[in-house]
């Protein structure tokens, strides 16, 4: 895999990632602004053993909490500079391993790019831990599987 290609990879990993990303924000902000609607038409509460529209209140801010952590997390990739290529592993680099394939960046989970899987990580996780500053042909051990380092970048 010459340069090109692994910076074409790491940047359609990133489109792949916003693009996953901002569909869950959007679904987060249109199921909080229904919540908010629906609270504003039931208007205020008819006795004080009325809880609807508290509960419909405190859905709103649920979905307003994971609506902020898909942006905080769309502004994380923002700081991966795909045109930068690594020898360790770190926040923004793309790991292929012998079992799996992985990119430091956000908690994701699979993303498939190009037909392959990789598993987006975010570096607070143990999995990011027990691969940190390891390069190519080291290997980690996490849950008591051994991975072999085949690519960094």
């Amino acid at each position: 895999m010459n340069n090109s290609e692994k910076i074409s990879l790491k940047t359609n990993l990133i489109i792949e990632c916003k693009k996953t990303l901002n569909n869950k924000a959007s679904l987060a902000k249109q199921a909080m602004d229904e919540n908010q609607q629906q609270a504003n038409e039931y208007g205020l509460p008819k006795d004080r053993y009325d809880s609807f529209r508290t509960q419909l209140l405190q859905k709103r801010d649920l979905f307003a909490v994971q609506y902020q952590k898909f942006i905080d997390d769309i502004k994380m990739l923002d700081l991966i500079d795909s045109k930068s290529t690594f020898y360790k592993i770190k926040f923004g680099a793309v790991v292929i391993t012998d079992a799996q394939s992985f990119f430091v960046a956000v908690g994701m989970g699979k993303v498939t790019v190009n037909n392959s899987d990789f598993f987006v990580i975010s570096p607070k996780v143990p999995l990011f831990n027990a691969m940190k500053d390891k390069s190519i042909n080291e290997t980690f051990i996490f849950n008591g599987k051994e991975f072999l380092i085949k690519k960094v970048f």
